[in-house]
């Protein structure tokens, strides 16, 4: 996918995030889309899922504009609903993209940076924490699991989209699986790498 840090920068767009997933699904959690008026990059998965996701993210464009700080969460059963071959079920993040979210997180590539985005009320907004959990910036949120990847959790407040945006790693390729191979593993495990 075109990195969607730069294309959201560009024009008003809907990011549209997997956010959970439940059974056999095209895309894992964390899957990205970015949605504008003219067209999109990335993919959820593609198929009907997909479809109906874009149609979804132009009606919130031309409801608000793309400005406004609005952020759903919707499901969808693969099987039943889209006839799609999958069979399980997708719940899609939806958020009009916020210019000064996508700004800082522009600064911040190389650090890894939790968006978290408050999912049943717009007026709680959203935060960038860093890998302390310390707040940069945005509205005060409640304490998130910044170890499962993008997930949703529910508090008193209601649902909030938790999304690590990471820092590029380095790709390594370890051939072998002996007693050599497995000592490099340990020791590269706590490395920023995959």
């Amino acid at each position: 996918m075109e990195d969607w840090l730069t294309a959201a920068l560009r024009a008003p767009s809907v990011l549209v995030t997997v956010a959970i997933v439940e059974g056999s699904v095209p895309r894992e959690p964390g899957a990205k889309m970015l949605v504008t008026r003219e067209g999109f990059a990335g993919t959820i998965g593609g198929g009907h899922l997909e479809h109906r996701a874009i149609e979804l993210a132009r009606t919130m464009l031309e409801e608000g504009g793309g400005q406004e700080r609005t952020a759903r969460l919707e499901r969808f059963a693969l099987g039943p609903s889209l006839g799609q071959c999958c069979g399980g079920i997708a719940h899609l993040a939806f958020e009009c993209v916020d210019r000064e979210q996508v700004a800082l997180l522009d600064v911040r590539r190389n650090e890894d940076t939790w968006r978290v985005v408050a999912l049943d009320d717009p007026s709680a907004g959203w935060a960038l924490l860093d890998g302390a959990g310390r707040l940069l910036a945005g509205a005060a949120v409640p304490p998130c699991d910044r170890t499962r990847g993008t997930h949703v959790f529910t508090d008193a407040s209601g649902r909030w989209l938790v999304d690590a945006v990471l820092a590029p790693r380095a790709h390594l390729m370890l051939f072998g699986a002996g007693h050599v191979g497995a000592a490099i593993v340990r020791a590269l495990a706590e490395l920023p790498c995959r």
